[in-house]
């Protein structure tokens, strides 16, 4: 089976993936029958105006003729020397006929064979109007092709005819000579004109090369905006997006920056714990060992939760469409999932949880929606005093599920609510056994899920409010 491939260009791009090559295409299918249609009109107007001379001419002949016929003995007669008769049958290379004839008296004088051409005439009657007394015509006379006049006259009050004929080698000649300098023309004003729209075109991409060379110039350690004083009003829109893009991406940049050194001081601590723990275990008698065990075994468990809190972050703030299958969830089952470690954790805190949840219908993905409760509860736990309690509240509206978690903890001042769910951020009230990732893990699957989150003081006695909202099903 044949394969087409498209003929590629000097950067190895398909030529109809060139813009360079898609405006000269346009271009020049405009260009090129304008100029053929222009040099076509240009040759036809020029050849019916030099027939119009040649007849014109010819019609002067007719009426130098008839100023030369007089009435003589009540007959008309051609009062024309044989010299004055040789001077109008000459023109330059062609010869003229003419003939005068009166229906009453026949002919009076020229060639009499022309009087036989008055039945094959064929009028052209391009020329004439209804009120003027010649007509023009060509017809094939003598084995040559030939103009005529024909004029209707009268003298004396007798009716007079006048025919002239001149062969048309010289009109054939002008209109040769017409076709070739209208052609040559034509053809010079072709390349002219594709020239003018190469170099055109050309010239009116530099500004796109000039954009491309300074893009190429910006890295990661330079993302300043490209400059819009010199580009075209059409680029200028481009120029604006990716300078919007560029300033985005040197915020993401900064974001990730400091992620990476907010990380390395997080997983600092648990690591330099663990190491003064085990060169303690190393000096101390071997009866103490199990207590020196159990703190090395929490720090270890507490240095893997945070890699794992971390990998889950950097994953997620960095994708922007859900990585597995979505599906349609119960809110149900989801907390099915969630709440046997969750109640553990919670008895083992002196925390009571209460569920008020309608039958909610969520579309999204299994695997993140149970993180997304997980992460939610167990920050609730950890950050909760004991006694305290946490309620979850769940209904369906159109097409939106409502969540709220509401609990009677230290609460967060007002001024930094809006802090919460920025890694690593721990409110000044909470009790720092955390890591300050577990919201903005959340944070980042409802946003994956085109859903969002809020964060509001739960009333005037204290905690926490986390309200949400997540595409039902």
């Amino acid at each position: 089976m044949a394969v087409k491939t498209a003929a590629p260009t000097r950067d190895g791009q398909s030529i109809n993936n060139s813009l360079r090559g898609t405006l000269l295409h346009h271009l020049t299918l405009i260009l090129l029958p304008t100029l053929l249609i222009g040099t076509a009109l240009t040759y036809f107007v020029a050849v019916h105006r030099v027939r119009d001379v040649f007849d014109m001419n010819l019609l002067d002949v007719a009426h130098d003729l008839q100023r030369a016929v007089e009435v003589r003995d009540g007959r008309l007669v051609l009062d024309l020397p044989p010299a004055a008769q040789e001077m109008v049958r000459t023109a330059n290379r062609d010869r003229i006929s003419y003939v005068l004839w009166n229906p009453q008296q026949g002919l009076i004088g020229g060639d009499e064979d022309l009087l036989e051409l008055d039945q094959q005439i064929e009028a052209d009657f391009f020329a004439s109007q209804k009120d003027r007394s010649y007509k023009f015509a060509a017809a094939h006379f003598r084995g040559r092709n030939q103009r005529f006049v024909q004029l209707v006259a009268t003298v004396a009050g007798h009716p007079l005819y006048v025919t002239v004929a001149q062969t048309a080698g010289a009109l054939n000649g002008i209109q040769r000579s017409i076709f070739a300098s209208v052609f040559f023309l034509g053809i010079l004003l072709t390349a002219v004109a594709l020239s003018g729209v190469y170099i055109g075109v050309r010239r009116g991409l530099k500004p796109i090369a000039a954009l491309s060379a300074a893009i190429s110039l910006r890295s990661s350690a330079n993302l300043t905006a490209l400059t819009t004083a010199q580009a075209p009003h059409e680029l200028r829109p481009i120029v604006d997006n990716i300078n919007s893009l560029l300033e985005r991406l040197e915020l993401s940049l900064l974001a990730h920056r400091h992620f990476i050194a907010d990380a390395a001081h997080q997983l600092r601590t648990p690591l330099a714990a663990l190491s003064a723990q085990f060169e303690v275990a190393l000096k101390i008698p071997p009866t103490d060992t199990h207590a020196t065990l159990a703190q090395m075994y929490a720090t270890t468990q507490r240095a893997s939760h945070l890699a794992n809190q971390l990998l889950s972050l950097a994953r997620l703030e960095h994708t922007d469409q859900i990585p597995q299958t979505t599906e349609t969830l119960t809110l149900e089952e989801i907390l099915r999932a969630v709440l046997p470690r969750c109640v553990l954790a919670a008895e083992s805190a002196g925390i009571e949880l209460e569920f008020d949840t309608k039958p909610c219908r969520i579309f999204g993905n299994r695997i993140l929606l149970e993180e997304l409760f997980s992460n939610l509860l167990d920050n609730e736990i950890r950050y909760v005093q004991r006694g305290g309690h946490v309620k979850m509240l769940a209904q369906q509206h159109n097409e939106t599920v409502q969540i709220s978690l509401i609990d009677n903890g230290p609460g967060v001042p007002a001024d930094e609510l809006e802090k919460l769910g920025t890694a690593f951020f721990r409110a000044d009230s909470s009790n720092h056994n955390g890591c300050g990732l577990g919201l903005a893990i959340g944070r980042e699957i409802v946003r994956l899920h085109k859903g969002n989150m809020e964060f509001l003081g739960a009333g005037d006695q204290g905690g926490l409010r986390i309200d949400i909202q997540l595409p039902s099903a």
